[in-house]
Order: structure tokens, then sequence, then C-alpha cells
């Protein structure tokens, strides 16, 4: 930082100090009272946040347990998350085509040339969760169309031997989900997700160092 930036900081600082000294009692609480309404809100929704990411992590051990069964049986790693996905789809309130269902199966397990059998799980663990519940817990609508190009588009990031889903751009979400359910639903949705990406980003981080 250069000195006459470091000076033009400190003089604005110096005169928003004496502005600010001059503001009546209440307007001083009541400009207080708003900072700490904000971080308490702030706190609050980061904390529902990490509620929720936890959540997911048991979400996606369910989702092992899921394949894990057909997997047993000694189905192939593409049958057993067609089953799955199959099963879990009957719960849907907006059910999928059964041709959705296989071709998702195909496109995630085409990924076993790249990863381990486990990684790939995981993978259709997390592309259920962003991509079918919308980073929620339940779903209010899917297309066939959108939850098709998703699967089809799939960008992985990889740490060391570990592969994840990298986060889609913008423009990219408006083509894998549908419009949110309402301005408010769309406003916590996109707030959401970019907290969950980043909480994501610190587990996967974790792995890392374990692996």
């Amino acid at each position: 930082m250069n000195k006459s930036r470091l000076i033009g900081i400190l003089l604005g600082s110096f005169i928003l100090s004496i502005f600010i000294i001059r503001i009546p009692k209440l307007f001083q609480f009541l400009i207080w009272l708003l900072l700490l309404y904000l971080g308490v809100i702030s706190s609050c929704f980061f904390i529902w946040q990490i509620t929720q990411f936890v959540r997911y992590r048991h979400y996606e051990t369910r989702i092992r347990q899921q394949v894990a069964p057909f997997l047993s049986l000694g189905m192939s790693l593409r049958e057993s998350i067609e089953k799955a996905f199959g099963k879990m789809n009957e719960a849907l309130p907006y059910k999928l085509k059964p041709q959705t269902i296989s071709e998702v199966a195909a496109n995630i397990t085409s990924l076993e040339t790249a990863m381990d059998a486990e990684n790939a799980i995981d993978i259709y663990a997390f592309f259920v969760f962003r991509y079918v519940f919308r980073m929620t817990f339940r779903p209010h609508r899917i297309e066939d169309e959108k939850i098709l190009y998703a699967s089809q588009t799939l960008e992985l990031i990889r740490q060391n031997s570990y592969f994840g889903l990298k986060t889609d751009s913008p423009d990219e979400i408006d083509k894998k989900w549908p419009e949110p359910d309402g301005i408010r639903n769309g406003i916590l949705q996109e707030v959401g997700s970019v907290v969950f990406y980043i909480l994501t980003d610190i587990q996967d981080f974790y792995n890392r160092l374990k692996r």
C-alpha cells in the first residue's frame, strides 16, 4: 500500500470519527443498534448454514448406504446408482423419467475412468444434493432437461487423488436449476449456495490433509 493511499485512509477515518462524534446520541444509539441487529442476523444465518452442511454430510452417508446394498448383490456401479436413484425418485414430489435416471447414472459412472468407485459415489451424492435437492433437503421442482444437462456437463476439480464437483458459474446455474419458487426463496438459495460452497471447500481442504 503506497503512502498516499494510507494517508487518504487515515484522513478519511479521522473525518468520519469527527462526524460520528457530532451526531446526536440518539442517532449513535440507532446506528449501533442496527449494526448489532445485522451482526446477530448474520451470525444466525451462518450457524444455520453450518447446520445445513453437517446435515449434508449425514445425508451423504445415507446416499452411500442406499447404493451399497445393490453393490453387495454383485451389480455394477452403474446399475447400483441407477437402482438407488430410481428408488429415491419414487419419494420425490416431482418424478424424473426413467430415461433421465438411467442417463444420469451412466454419466456419473463414466467418471470411473478417472477415479475409484468410492469417489464416484461421492460425486453422485453431491450431484443429487446440488441439482435434485437444490442445496436443500426437499426439492420443490425439478426438470428432466436441466438434470440431464447437469449430468452431461460435470466439471471436476482435483485435489491430490480425490475429485470433487467444480462450483457452477451463475450462467451455468440458470441452465441446470429451475427458476426459484419466488424472489425470497431465490435470494436465500443464492446466498445459501455461496456459503455452502465455502464450507464445502473447507471440508475438502480437511479431506486433503487427511489424505
